[in-house]
């Protein structure tokens, strides 16, 4: 006796997509598509009759498309995109730098602009690292939080100042310090910084918005995040509806390409 069977086209479809924000003034959107066609076809033939004889011929083939779409954009628009939630709104980066943005679900755009880490970026983690280390040096911290300071750190003026003046990136140096700051939240020094400088970064980058009572303000990065208890207060004390607040733009960016530009 003998008997034959086939199959015949196997067929795989897949796609990626993957997102990419790099949080230094600007964000990289990467799609990729990927298209996989794997097509089998096997032929297997049994004859019995005193001996077996088995034939197997398998025939693969695979073809593979990938298509790579890559946007490079300001880091207030990846902000913008992460935290659109349908209605216009006023969109806050509070991380190692500050700054703002409104978005009308087509257009960007800036009211005032960033001074950086030396001119400007209140509330941010710059801003409260000199906070620390102007009190420390100027010796006006409370003697716990000076002590563990020294314990953790010990820096001298020498140090602090090479860092901040001579080497680069002085700004993420000074936003370092953040955890420091977040591990003494609760003393009253640390509350008296954190209203201060949301309250100048909220004065001056979002009050600035004719509309800022009227829309929602969405607030993204580890400070906002972190410190978010501290922040709604200073919210609150100036007719500010908090919005979205989130850590990481990556989720919500990603969810705003998939359904309002790849759609």
């Amino acid at each position: 006796s003998c008997f034959s069977f086939y199959i015949i086209c196997i067929s795989i479809h897949t796609y990626t997509h993957t997102y990419i924000y790099i949080y230094t003034h600007m964000y990289i959107y990467i799609y990729i598509y990927m298209y996989v066609h794997i097509h089998i076809h096997i032929h297997i033939h049994i004859h019995i009759h005193i001996h077996i004889h088995i034939h197997i011929h398998i025939q693969i083939h695979i073809h593979i498309h990938i298509h790579i779409d890559i946007t490079v954009g300001h880091d207030l628009e990846g902000a913008a995109f992460s935290t659109w939630s349908g209605t216009s709104a006023i969109t806050c980066i509070l991380g190692t730098g500050s700054n703002s943005c409104y978005f009308d679900g087509n257009e960007v755009f800036e009211e005032v602009p960033s001074l950086a880490y030396i001119l400007g970026d209140e509330g941010s983690g710059s801003w409260f690292g000199k906070r620390l280390l102007q009190a420390f040096f100027y010796k006006q911290l409370p003697k716990a939080i000076h002590d563990d300071f020294v314990s953790v750190f010990n820096l001298s003026v020498t140090d602090v100042t090479r860092k901040t003046y001579t080497e680069p990136n002085p700004n993420v140096f000074l936003a370092s310090f953040m955890k420091f700051i977040s591990k003494h939240k609760d003393s009253d020094v640390v509350k008296g910084w954190l209203q201060e400088g949301f309250g100048a970064f909220l004065d001056a980058h979002v009050a600035c918005y004719k509309n800022y009572k009227d829309v929602p303000v969405h607030f993204i990065g580890s400070v906002a995040f972190h410190f978010q208890d501290q922040l709604v207060i200073a919210c609150e004390a100036r007719g500010v509806k908090v919005g979205n607040l989130i850590k990481k733009p990556i989720e919500g960016l990603a969810k705003y390409h998939l359904e309002c530009i790849l759609k």
